[in-house]
């Protein structure tokens, strides 16, 4: 969660690679489009709706991540 939060808020960052604890890598990367209190905003709205579990959290928000400006491969 702490990556993803400053994956946000830090504007000389424009992408992420993220190692699961199965070994999957997936990469994350800012768009054109990418707005950051939107986004900012959509993380935290999933944080409540997912109970506060992190993973759900994470999970969902990345699969919606096109909605904020968010590219995942």
């Amino acid at each position: 969660m702490n990556d993803i939060r400053f994956f946000l808020i830090e504007e000389s960052v424009g992408a992420l690679s993220i190692v699961t604890n199965q070994g999957k890598v997936w990469s994350i990367s800012k768009t054109d489009k990418f707005e950051r209190d939107t986004a900012i905003s959509g993380l935290a709205k999933f944080y409540v709706e997912c109970g506060k579990d992190a993973d759900e959290t994470i999970d969902k928000f990345l699969k919606s991540g096109y909605t904020y400006g968010i590219r995942r491969d």
